[in-house]
């Protein structure tokens, strides 16, 4: 998930994020992409100015930003979701 938050900053996007741990090596390389996050979970951090989340896989079904984007009505992707949202128009190959 940090490769594609890294990515997604290298095309010019706005990321933020959230975890409740961030190991290494996914720690220094959020950190030298300037882009590491504070741990733990913060409804404030949820703006009605997000276009969309992308949720890991651990997230839980009450998860307090997850609760408050969907009372938001932001789009919500699992990583899936957007890997093929982001590759349904392209000629993929997949090794």
């Amino acid at each position: 998930m940090h490769a594609l938050a890294i990515d997604l900053k290298n095309q010019g996007h706005i990321i933020t994020g959230s975890d409740d741990f961030i190991y290494d090596p996914a720690r220094s390389n959020l950190l030298n992409a300037g882009i590491l996050p504070k741990e733990g979970w913060f409804q404030d951090r949820i703006q009605s100015d997000i276009d969309l989340i992308i949720l890991g896989m651990h997230a839980k079904k009450d998860n307090p930003e997850l609760l408050v984007a969907k009372k938001k009505k932001i789009k919500i992707f699992s990583f899936p979701e957007f890997v093929a949202e982001k590759s349904k128009d392209k000629f993929n190959i997949v090794v």
